[in-house]
């Protein structure tokens, strides 16, 4: 699984035990808490008309990699830092819910063989660049969102990146990467990394899959967000609804 195992009695850790607690990617990373289940996640916008909304994996807010059918339960750690008022709590979780997500509708059908099928089908999504999903949270609190590079994927090319994830170390990481147009090169990742945003120049150009070493890049990334009327805003960078 690309997500981690949630411990029994986990908390996150207290920023001033962070290792790099000025990291400056860190006020817009979350992590998901998915049933039992642990991932990354990144804020990418949030405004009083719209609400906060979470770009993820796919694959992160699902039952199983590649079985389409929904979580019961999504959470998203908030820590202090990347609310825009004060809060006296370190974290908060937030529930969330899925307004758009890459692949196919819930499945119906829970027999082996078309669950099997499922996650074949999962599979190359993934590795066709098709893992990705936006949860927005309920909430009417606002907070500091990363914003999508608005150089186009061509000019992204071999360029310097960083993947900023919080699960499983529970504290905000970053990881060095390489952008290309059509995906990242990312290094390694554990279990927990996937969903974490990628960033050139501070803004987001992909997310991070440790499942199948083949994460979003700007190219894919554009074009799920402007094929949702639900987050076709966030590509074009509106504000108003």
């Amino acid at each position: 699984s690309a997500s981690a195992s949630a411990p029994a009695c986990y908390a996150p850790v207290p920023r001033r035990d962070w290792p790099d607690p000025d990291l400056p990617q860190a006020e817009h990373a979350v992590w998901l808490e998915v049933s039992a289940h642990l991932c990354s996640g990144t804020i990418v916008h949030s405004s009083p008309e719209r609400g906060t909304y979470v770009l993820t994996a796919a694959h992160c807010v699902q039952k199983e990699f590649g079985i389409a059918e929904p979580a019961e339960r999504i959470e998203v750690g908030v820590f202090a830092l990347s609310h825009v008022d004060p809060i006296e709590e370190g974290w908060i979780l937030y529930p969330a819910d899925v307004v758009a997500v890459s692949g196919e509708p819930p499945a119906r059908e829970r027999d082996s063989t078309w669950q099997t099928l499922q996650q074949f089908l999962g599979a190359l999504r993934a590795m066709s660049g098709e893992d990705l999903a936006v949860l927005r949270l309920r909430t009417d609190r606002l907070f500091r969102a990363a914003v999508l590079h608005e150089a186009g994927p061509a000019d992204l090319e071999g360029r310097e990146a960083v993947v900023v994830a919080v699960a499983p170390e529970m504290y905000p990481h970053a990881k060095p990467a390489r952008c290309r147009a059509s995906d990242l090169d990312c290094p390694t990742g554990t279990n927990g990394n996937s969903g974490a945003g990628a960033y050139v120049d501070g803004k987001i150009v992909g997310i991070y899959n440790v499942q199948t070493g083949l994460s979003v890049g700007p190219e894919d990334l554009r074009r799920f967000l402007g094929a949702s009327e639900a987050t076709r805003f966030l590509a074009t960078g509106e504000t108003g609804p």
